[in-house]
């Protein structure tokens, strides 16, 4: 990802999560943090379809957004970007790759599943507009 993707990637994520995008400023700020790793997806036209985010918090990876637009979601896009990230983790030789989804996000979990991600617990009422539990899941060490 790069600052001319901004502009993109903000608008897919606020077609993704409403009112819980994170905003220009702060996906510009992720761009300059060292411990950072973001990622696109861009189609045959040069247009950003899907994106991505982790913090590597000393051997610690979290995902912090991964988001596709809805014309492209279950194209490959979202794998892709899963891939990338846990190749990431990997050779940053990473304890664990970990993220939060709305429990009732059930196909994105089913993702993770596919990817080796494991149920790791709850956060109750994380996600709000509407109120909502998420779902840890982590994959750990083996990446």
């Amino acid at each position: 990802m790069t600052a001319e993707h901004i502009g993109d990637v903000v608008s897919i994520s606020a077609g993704c999560f409403g009112s819980e995008a994170w905003s220009e400023t702060a996906m510009s700020d992720e761009l300059s943090n060292p411990n950072a790793f973001n990622l696109v997806c861009i189609d045959e036209k040069n247009t950003v379809v899907a994106f991505g985010g982790l913090r590597n918090n000393l051997g610690e990876c979290y995902v912090t957004n991964i988001a596709v637009r809805s014309d492209f979601r279950r194209q490959g896009a979202a794998s892709a970007i899963l891939t990338e990230m846990l190749d990431y983790a990997k050779k940053c030789n990473a304890l664990f790759l970990t993220l939060e989804v709305r429990k009732s996000n059930i196909s994105a979990q089913k993702l993770y599943e596919a990817f080796g991600f494991s149920v790791a617990g709850h956060r109750k009422n994380f996600y709000t507009h509407p109120t909502e539990d998420a779902v840890i899941m982590t994959k750990w060490k083996k990446l």
